[in-house]
């Protein structure tokens, strides 16, 4: 997400936003960069189940 937020504004920090081709094509590949960035932050992961007390587990407690 960094990377796509520098690509959005480098045009007017680094003043090149005179040349259009330029912009157009640095501001197209901050949004297909921050689109699926934001997308997988935005996932929320299922937490796992815990295999407690089940008879096919290698380890078991040594107490």
């Amino acid at each position: 997400m960094a990377i796509a937020t520098w690509l959005a504004i480098s045009p007017w920090l680094l003043g090149f936003e005179h040349v259009a081709m330029s912009l157009w094509i640095t501001v197209a590949c901050a949004v297909l960069l921050f689109l699926p960035a934001a997308w997988m932050a935005s996932r929320q992961e299922q937490p796992q189940r815990a295999a407690i007390g089940a008879r096919r587990t290698q380890w078991r407690r040594p107490f």
